[in-house]
């Protein structure tokens, strides 16, 4: 059985080991400023070779363009989901942390209230187009490739995952 703590665990050893293959021309998209907090404490502890940029420590504009001038970097954020262009070899691999479904905010509940289903008219459309956002981050070219992961916690729905599968450009392949 997974814990909760072994699933933190092995999604951060599995980013590490990643950003270690491609050193760096990493992008991980965070759905919450406590994720990122909480993978920024984790990654202090550990030795890594290449430099690590966090949302939050300088302003979004700095932290974009040291990204893509330093080639070996990784870029963590929560509010990078759409706008960011990054073309060619400063980003190879994009990691989306959980699936960014909305946030419990009022303009949310508002929405939900309106809706005979909340979770698939509300949650599932916004979570998918926020996907494709953060997917396409990855390809802003025709010559432009590289990975994207999708981190799915144990207890998704079936149904959740088809249509996560359903954003992928390509077959996607389950580790």
């Amino acid at each position: 059985s997974h814990t909760k703590e072994n699933e933190w665990e092995r999604k951060c050893q599995y980013t590490l080991e990643n950003i270690q293959k491609t050193n760096g021309r990493t992008l991980v998209l965070f759905r919450t400023t406590q994720e990122l907090a909480a993978f920024k404490e984790y990654v202090s502890k550990e030795q890594m070779s290449v430099p690590f940029l966090y949302e939050g420590d300088q302003e979004i504009s700095q932290l974009v363009s040291r990204f893509q001038n330093e080639e070996e970097t990784v870029l963590c954020a929560v509010h990078l989901w759409e706008g960011l262009d990054i073309p060619g070899s400063s980003l190879s691999h994009v990691i989306i942390w959980s699936l960014p479904f909305p946030p419990n905010d009022p303009v949310f509940e508002a929405k939900r209230k309106h809706v005979n289903d909340p979770f698939w008219d509300v949650d599932v459309p916004y979570m998918i187009l926020r996907l494709r956002q953060g997917i396409g981050r990855l390809i802003r070219t025709s010559e432009d490739k590289g990975a994207i992961s999708i981190f799915l916690s144990d207890t998704e729905d079936e149904k959740v995952i088809e249509a996560v599968k359903n954003v992928l450009p390509v077959e996607g392949k389950e580790l």
